[in-house]
C-alpha cells in the first residue's frame, strides 16, 4: 500500500499578474543553471519562493517541484515524495526507490540515492528540481543524501534548495569548486527602485520617491515588511491614491513610525493590519491558523462560523455599520484572497491554501493553549473522518489527548508499517505514555517490533508480555500471529533456535494473505534459524517463500535479502544448476524492471562469483566480486563489501596471484576490525592466509594460525566454520596428523549428510581421500573421488577439486569412467589435457553442448519432466522445449530415452 500523497506539496505556487519582475537576479539564477546547486537562503518574507517561481515559469526548461514541511523529516516520506516529484519529469525515475527503505533497520542514505542519481542520468533532456522550504528539514539522514546526490549529480539535473536557514550540507566544497550559485538576504532586498515599482505598480500605492525610499530604508528592503506597510496604509490612509500634498505628507508621518527590528515592525503591522478586519475575520484566522494546510471543508469543522457571526453581530454597537456574515468557510477564503491577507493557493482550482507562515506564526501568538488544543482536537476528528489518518494523529497528538491519539494510531499503525514509515510511526508511538501503550495489545506489538528492529534491549520483552496478558479469545488470529512474529526474533537473540523455528511456524499458520508484511518477517528469521542449525532444505524453502511474498507485496530489497540467502543456501545443498540459474533470472528480472542497480545487483554479484567461483570460471567471478565490492562500497553494505572481498581473494588465490590475494584479504581483516570485528568473512580470509603458508610448505605459520583460531578437534564445527576447518585439516594432514584429520572428518561428514550440505560433502570426501593416501591406501582413495565425482559432476563443482592440488588430480585419470567429460574437463583445467586422448564424445558430437543445454541434459537424465526443468532453471516451458529438442539435433536421437542411452555412451552423464 502506497503511502498517500498530499499533492498540493507537489505544485509551485501561482504566479500572481502583480508580480514584480527582478531581471537582475533573474540573470543570476539563468547564469547559475550551469552549477550543480543555486541555494536562495534568507529569513522569512523576503520572497525567496516567489523569485524561484517567477523565475521558472519564465524559462523553456522543465521544472518540478516539492514543498517540504516538519512532516518530511521521516526519511521514507521525504523519499516517496521526492520521487513523485521527479515522476513529473520521467515516470521511470525512482520507481524502485521507496522500496530500498522497506526495512525496519534504515540502510545508508547513499543506497536509495544511487538508484536515484542512476534514473535521472537516463532521464532525457535537462531539468530543474525545487526543494522549498528546506529549512524544515532536521533529520541528518536526508542531508546526508543530499550530500550525496549533489557528490553525483548527474549533469541534466539543477537543484535548487529555498531555505530559511543554510542547510548542513557541503556547502564549502561546492564554493571551491564553483558549483554553487548563491542568492541570499542581501541580493533579495529590494533597492529603491524594485521597492518604488512593488508599491505603486504592484500594490498600487501612490507614493513618492522620498517615501518610497524612506519605506524601504526602515524595513530594510524587506519584501513582506513592505507588503504588509502597503495593507495598513490602504487602511489607515483612503486617499492614498491621489497626489495631494496632503496625502504624500500623511504618508510621510505613517512610514516615521516604522522604526526598530524587524519583529518590531511585523508586530505592528500584522496588527494594524488585523485591526481593521471584522471581529470575524480575526477570530476565522486565528482559529485556522493551527492548520498547515487546509480547505473549506476543514475550516468548518474546526470553527464554529455561526458563532462567530453572531459573535460580531453582538460586539457591534448600533452607531456601527452592520458587518458582513459569511455562510461558510469558503465564502471567507475567497474574502482573505481578495483581500491578499498572506493566504496562498497551494493549486490551481484554489481548494487547498496556507498562509504565509510568518502571518500564520504571529496569529498563533494571539490564541491561549486550550485554545489551540480544542481546535487540533477538532481538526483531527475531520481529518480521522476524511481518512487522512496520518495528518489526523499529528493533531490529535498535539491536541494532548493522549486516548484520541492512541486510538487513531491503533487504526493507522499497521497502514503506516506497511507504508514503511517506520520512523514516523516510532514518534508517535513515543510520544504516547507508556501506559497507555501497555494497555493495548495492538500498540504494545508495535512498540516491541520497533525497539526490537531498531535499539534491541531488555524492554522490547516488556511490550511482548504485556501484548501477550492482553489477548483474549476475541484476538484477531493475525494480530496473535504478529505476537509470535515478535517472539520469535526476541528468542533469536537469545539462540533459542528450536523456539524460534517452532513461534515462527505457529505465526504462519496464523497470518493470512493480508498479513503479507509480517509473514516475510516471519519466513526470513524461519529461514535464519533452519540455516542456523543445519536443516538447508527447511532454510531454502522458507527462503523460496520469502522471496515470493516479498515480491507480491513491492518489497525488493526484502526479496533480494532472501533470493541472496536462497542461492548460497542452494550451493550448500549442490544445486549450483538452480543457483546459476537463480541468479540468471534475478539478472534478468532487474535490467528489465530498471531495478535499484545498487543493492540489487550487489547482492546478485556476491553470490554470482562464487557460483562462478565453483565452475572455475575464474574471469567471471573476478568480475563479479570486483563489481560486487564496488557496488557494495557506493552503498555502504558492510557484509557486500566483506563477501565480495573474500570471493575476490579467494579467486586470486586460485589464479595463483598470491600477492593480491593478500592485499585483499589484508583489505578485508582491516575493514572487518573497523566496522564489524569477528567477521565471519574475515575469518575465512585469515584461513586463505593459512593456506598459502600450507602451501608454501610454512607449516609453523600455519600452526601458529590455528593456535590462535582456537580450533578444536573435539567438536563438530558448525558449518558456517567448514571453510575454516577444511584448511585445518589440511594442515592436520601435512602434519602427518591422519587418525585427527580423520576424526574431525567423519564428526564433520555426519554433520553435512544430516543437513543437506552435498556441496561440503564433496571437499570432505576428497580430504577423506588425501587421509587415505597418507594412510597407503590408494583404492579407498579411489572410491572416495568417484563419490566426490558423482556429487560434483551434474553440478560442475570444478574447483572443489582443483582445490585440493596435485594428490587429487593423479587420482582423476583412473576414475575418468565416472563422469569422463567432467574429468577431462578438470585435467584440462589442471594444465594436463596433453596427458589424455579426446573423449570419444568430443569425436562424436556434430555440435558441442552449451552450459544450458549440458545442464538440462543431467536433468533429464534425472528423470526430470519438462515442467519440472522449467521450474527448477527459472526458465519458460517454451525455452526448454528449444533447447532439448536441439539436444535431440546434437545426439542424432529422437526421444529422452534414446537420448539419455546415447549421452551415457559418449560419456557425457
Amino acid at each position: 500500500m502506497p503511502i498517500p500523497l498530499l499533492t498540493t506539496k507537489l505544485y509551485s505556487p501561482l504566479v500572481r499578474p502583480n508580480t514584480l519582475s527582478r531581471p537582475r537576479l533573474i540573470q543570476s539564477l539563468e547564469a547559475g543553471l550551469d552549477n550543480k546547486l543555486t541555494l536562495v537562503s534568507a529569513p522569512p518574507g523576503f520572497g525567496k519562493t516567489t523569485l524561484i517561481n517567477t523565475w521558472l515559469h519564465g524559462m523553456d526548461r522543465p521544472f518540478t517541484w516539492l514543498s517540504l514541511d516538519e512532516g518530511d523529516n521521516d526519511p521514507v516520506r521525504f523519499i516517496t515524495y521526492l520521487v513523485a516529484a521527479l515522476h513529473k519529469i520521467d515516470q521511470n525515475i525512482g520507481g524502485s526507490t521507496p522500496t530500498l527503505l522497506s526495512s525496519p533497520q534504515l540502510p545508508a542514505a547513499d543506497l536509495p540515492m544511487t538508484t536515484l542519481i542512476n534514473d535521472i542520468a537516463a532521464a532525457k533532456g535537462s531539468f530543474v528540481l525545487v526543494l522549498d522550504d528546506y529549512q524544515f528539514i532536521h533529520t541528518q539522514w536526508i542531508h546526508t543524501a543530499i550530500d550525496f546526490l549533489l557528490t553525483h549529480q548527474p549533469p541534466n539535473l539543477h537543484l535548487v534548495l529555498v531555505t530559511r536557514k543554510d542547510p548542513p550540507i557541503s556547502l564549502s566544497r561546492l564554493r571551491v569548486r564553483a558549483e554553487l550559485t548563491e542568492i541570499r538576504a542581501e541580493e533579495l532586498r529590494f533597492t529603491n527602485d524594485e521597492a518604488a515599482d512593488f508599491l505603486n505598480q504592484a500594490l498600487g500605492l501612490n507614493l513618492d520617491a522620498d517615501s518610497v525610499a524612506a519605506l524601504e530604508s526602515h524595513t530594510e528592503g524587506w519584501i513582506a515588511g513592505l507588503h504588509m506597510a502597503s495593507l495598513a496604509m490602504k487602511g489607515s490612509l483612503p486617499d492614498l491614491d491621489n497626489s495631494e500634498p496632503s496625502s504624500l505628507e500623511a504618508a510621510a508621518d505613517f512610514i516615521e513610525k516604522f522604526r526598530g527590528s524587524h519583529r518590531f515592525v511585523i508586530d505592528y503591522l500584522v496588527d494594524e493590519v488585523l485591526s481593521q478586519q471584522p471581529a470575524v475575520i480575526r477570530n476565522f484566522l486565528y482559529q485556522t491558523a493551527i492548520l498547515d494546510r487546509f480547505t473549506a471543508p476543514l475550516c468548518d469543522a474546526v470553527i464554529d462560523l455561526g458563532e462567530l457571526n453572531q459573535t460580531t453581530l453582538e460586539t457591534t454597537s448600533h452607531h456601527q455599520l452592520q458587518p458582513d456574515a459569511y455562510d461558510s468557510s469558503k465564502d471567507v477564503l475567497e474574502y482573505l484572497e481578495r483581500a491578499n491577507l498572506f493566504l496562498i493557493p497551494l493549486d490551481a482550482e484554489r481548494t487547498w491554501y496556507r498562509y504565509h507562515r510568518l502571518f500564520s506564526d504571529f496569529l498563533l501568538t494571539e490564541l491561549d493553549e486550550n485554545s489551540k488544543q480544542d481546535l487540533h482536537l477538532k481538526a483531527a476528528r475531520w481529518f480521522e473522518s476524511n481518512q487522512l489518518l496520518p495528518e489526523a494523529v499529528e493533531h490529535a497528538l498535539v491536541s494532548g489527548d493522549m486516548e484520541a491519539a492512541g486510538h487513531l494510531i491503533a487504526k493507522v499503525a499497521d497502514q503506516a508499517f506497511h507504508d514503511v514509515s517506520f520512523i514516523t510511526l516510532r514518534n508517535w508511538l513515543d510520544v504516547l505514555p507508556d501506559e497507555l501503550v501497555l494497555s493495548n495489545d495492538e500498540l504494545s506489538i508495535y512498540k516491541g517490533f520497533f525497539l526490537f528492529l531498531n535499539e534491541w534491549n531488555m524492554d522490547t520483552k516488556i511490550y511482548a508480555q504485556a501484548a501477550e496478558e492482553l489477548l483474549s479469545p476475541d484476538t484477531p488470529a493475525s494480530r496473535r500471529g504478529r505476537l509470535l512474529c515478535l517472539q520469535a526474533h526476541l528468542a533469536l537473540c537469545e539462540d533459542d533456535l528450536e523456539t524460534v523455528i517452532q513461534t515462527s511456524n505457529q505465526a504462519l499458520d496464523l497470518l493470512k494473505d493480508d498479513d503479507d508484511f509480517y509473514r516475510s518477517l516471519t519466513l526470513n528469521i524461519l529461514g535464519q534459524a533452519s540455516e542456523m542449525q543445519g536443516d538447508l532444505f527447511a532454510a531454502a524453502k522458507a527462503y523460496r517463500q520469502g522471496a515470493l511474498v516479498d515480491r507480491k507485496i513491492g518489497n525488493q530489497l526484502g526479496a533480494m535479502v532472501a533470493l541472496v540467502n536462497l542461492v548460497l543456501a542452494l550451493n550448500e545443498m549442490g544445486e549450483r544448476t538452480q543457483a546459476l540459474a537463480l541468479c540468471q533470472q534475478v539478472t534478468q528480472q532487474t535490467a528489465d524492471q530498471r531495478s535499484n542497480e545498487p543493492i540489487l545487483s550487489e547482492g546478485i554479484n556476491v553470490v554470482w562469483s562464487l557460483i562462478s567461483y565453483e565452475a572455475n570460471q575464474l574471469e567471471l567471478a573476478f568480475e563479479q566480486a570486483r563489481r560486487a565490492v564496488e557496488l557494495s562500497k557506493q552503498a555502504d553494505i558492510t557484509d557486500g563489501i566483506l563477501w565480495g572481498l573474500f570471493n575476490l581473494a579467494h579467486a586470486y588465490w586460485a589464479d595463483g596471484q598470491i600477492e593480491m590475494m593478500l592485499e585483499v584479504t589484508t583489505e578485508a581483516t582491516q575493514y572487518a576490525a573497523r566496522v564489524k570485528p569477528g567477521a565471519l568473512q574475515a575469518v575465512w580470509c585469515t584461513a586463505l592466509e593459512a593456506q598459502v603458508s600450507l602451501q608454501q610448505g610454512n607449516l609453523d605459520g600455519a600452526a601458529s594460525w590455528a593456535e590462535a583460531s582456537e580450533l578444536k578437534l573435539e567438536e563438530t564445527p558448525h558449518h558456517w566454520y567448514e571453510f575454516v576447518y577444511f584448511v585445518y585439516i589440511r594442515l592436520l594432514l601435512a602434519q602427518n596428523r591422519y587418525q585427527e584429520a580423520d576424526t574431525l572428518l567423519a564428526a564433520m561428514e555426519r554433520s553435512a549428510k544430516k543437513g543437506g550440505r552435498n556441496r561440503k560433502l564433496i571437499s570432505i570426501y576428497l580430504l577423506q581421500a588425501q587421509y587415505q593416501l597418507g594412510s597407503g591406501k590408494q583404492q579407498r582413495a579411489i572410491e572416495l573421488v568417484s563419490k566426490a565425482l558423482k556429487l560434483a559432476a551434474p553440478q560442475d563443482y570444478r574447483r572443489a577439486f582443483l582445490d585440493e592440488g596435485a594428490a587429487i588430480v593423479n587420482l582423476l585419470p583412473q576414475v575418468r569412467q565416472v563422469a569422463p567429460a567432467f574429468v577431462h574437463q578438470l585435467i584440462t583445467d589442471a594444465g594436463r589435457g596433453d596427458q589424455v586422448e579426446p573423449l570419444e564424445s568430443e569425436q562424436a558430437l556434430v555440435e558441442p553442448f552449451s552450459e544450458r543445454e549440458s545442464e538440462i541434459l543431467r536433468l533429464i537424465a534425472a528423470g526430470r519432466s519438462n515442467p519440472e526443468i522449467a521450474e527448477i532453471l527459472y526458465l519458460s516451458l517454451n525455452t526448454v522445449k528449444w533447447h532439448v529438442k536441439n539436444l535431440y539435433g546434437k545426439l542424432e536421437v529422437s526421444n529422452r530415452v534414446e537420448a539419455v542411452a546415447r549421452a551415457q555412451d559418449l560419456g557425457l552423464i
